[in-house]
C-alpha cells in the first residue's frame, strides 16, 4: 500500500468506520444520522465539527453527493482530519464542518445515484421549480444511453456517441445527457419527482448549520470532469464584487459562474441551492478529473444497464460496479497523489489566508 492509498478507502463501510473512529479521537464534535435504502443499520451520513457554534467563518467539506464519488471526497476529508490544528480553529472563533456521505446508498452500492436512481446533484430544486422537463434532445439519446437489453454487439460507445455528436452538435449533446431530466425514471441524470432523501437530509440537519455562520465557504467534493489530474472549482451561482475578488486571491484563479463554452449548465444542484438558501455562503463544485467524457459515459451507461436490467449474480454486472469505481477513483498512484496534494495544499491555504484571519 502507497502512502496516498492509505487515506483511499476499499469501499463504504471501511470509509465510514475510519471516518467515525478519527473524528472522535481528534475531539471533534460528531452526529452520526442513519438514512435509508440498505439493510438495518448500514447506511449513514456523518458530520463532524470544530469550533465555535456561531463561527463568524465556517468552512464546509461535503462529500459523496454522488455516491461512488465519495472514495475520493472520503480521503480529502480524511486527511483534513488528520491534518488540521484544531486548536487554531477555536481559538479562531471560526469552524470547520465536514458532511462524510450525502448518498450513503450509492457510495455503498457503487452507483452514482440514490436508491430510487436519483442523481441528487440535479435534485436540489428551488422552491418555484418543477420536477419535471427533459433537455431538448435528450429522448433523441435516450436508447443510446439507458439501453433496457444489452446489445450483444454493437458500435463501440464513443462511435455511437460521434454519430449524434455529427447530427446534433456537441454542445447540445453534451447538455441534453447532463444537464438533468425529470422524465426518463431509469435514465441518467435523472433528477427525480419531489425533494430526496439527500436534499431533505441537507435541509433539516446541515443547513442550519450554515445560517448560524456569518460567511461561509463549502466545497462539494466531486469528481468525472475535467482533465485528468486536475481540479476544478466550477460555480453556477453568481458572486458578488467583493466575493470575486476574495475567491479569486483565495485560489489564485479567476472566478465565474459555470456558463462558459467548457461546460454544460445543470439544473437542481446542491451549490445554488445553497447560495439561495444561505445568501452570504459561496458554494463551489471541487471537481478533479478522471478519465475522458466518453470513457466516463460508456462506465456510467454500462452500470446503469446493469442496476436495472442485469444479473445481480453476473461477472458482467460485479464487473460494471468496479469499473463505474474505477472511473470515479482511479487507483493509480499519481492520480490519488494528485488529489491529495493539491487538497491539502488548498486546504491550508483556505485555513490559514481566511478561516483564520
Amino acid at each position: 500500500m502507497t502512502a496516498a492509498d492509505s487515506f483511499f478507502p476499499e469501499d463504504y463501510a471501511s470509509a465510514r468506520k475510519r471516518f467515525c473512529e478519527t473524528a472522535r479521537e481528534r475531539s471533534w464534535q460528531f452526529e452520526t444520522h442513519p438514512r435509508s435504502g440498505g439493510r438495518d443499520g448500514e447506511l449513514f451520513t456523518d458530520v463532524a465539527r470544530i469550533g465555535s457554534q456561531s463561527p463568524r467563518k465556517l468552512l464546509v467539506l461535503s462529500s459523496g453527493l454522488h455516491g461512488v464519488e465519495g472514495f475520493h471526497g472520503s480521503a480529502i476529508q480524511q486527511q483534513l482530519l488528520q491534518t488540521l490544528d484544531e486548536k487554531e480553529i477555536v481559538k479562531s472563533n471560526s469552524a470547520v464542518l465536514l458532511v462524510h456521505a450525502l448518498n450513503p446508498y450509492g457510495f455503498a452500492r457503487l452507483r452514482r445515484s440514490d436508491e430510487n436512481n436519483v442523481d441528487a446533484n440535479r435534485n436540489f430544486l428551488l422552491p418555484n421549480e418543477e420536477y419535471r422537463g427533459t433537455p431538448q434532445h435528450y429522448q433523441q439519446v435516450d436508447s443510446l444511453l439507458n439501453p433496457t437489453q444489452w446489445p450483444k454487439r454493437e458500435l463501440p460507445v464513443h462511435l455511437q456517441a460521434l454519430v449524434k455528436i455529427a447530427k446534433y452538435g456537441y454542445k447540445n449533446i453534451q447538455q441534453a445527457i447532463a444537464g438533468g431530466q425529470y422524465d426518463f425514471p431509469h435514465g441518467l441524470f435523472y433528477g427525480g419527482t419531489q425533494p430526496s432523501e439527500a436534499m431533505i437530509f441537507t435541509e433539516r440537519y446541515v443547513l442550519p448549520m450554515f445560517q448560524e455562520a456569518k460567511t461561509v465557504l463549502h466545497l462539494d467534493i466531486h469528481s468525472g470532469l475535467g482533465k485528468r489530474g486536475q481540479y476544478q472549482m466550477l460555480l453556477d451561482h453568481d458572486l458578488s464584487p467583493n466575493e470575486k475578488v476574495w475567491m479569486s486571491s483565495l485560489f489564485q484563479r479567476d472566478f465565474s459562474t459555470n456558463r462558459g463554452s467548457e461546460h454544460y449548465q445543470t439544473r437542481g444542484s446542491i451549490n445554488r441551492w445553497v447560495r439561495h438558501h444561505v445568501p452570504h455562503a459561496v458554494s463551489a463544485c471541487w471537481e478533479f478529473g478522471t478519465y475522458n467524457p466518453i470513457t466516463v459515459l460508456a462506465a456510467l451507461r454500462a452500470e446503469n444497464a446493469a442496476h436495472h436490467w442485469g444479473d445481480r449474480s453476473s461477472k458482467e454486472f460485479v464487473s460494471s460496479k468496479e469499473k463505474l469505481k474505477e472511473i470515479f477513483c482511479p487507483r493509480s498512484d499519481s492520480w490519488r497523489q494528485s488529489v491529495l496534494n493539491p487538497a491539502d495544499e488548498l486546504l491550508d491555504q483556505v485555513v490559514h489566508q481566511w478561516l483564520l484571519q
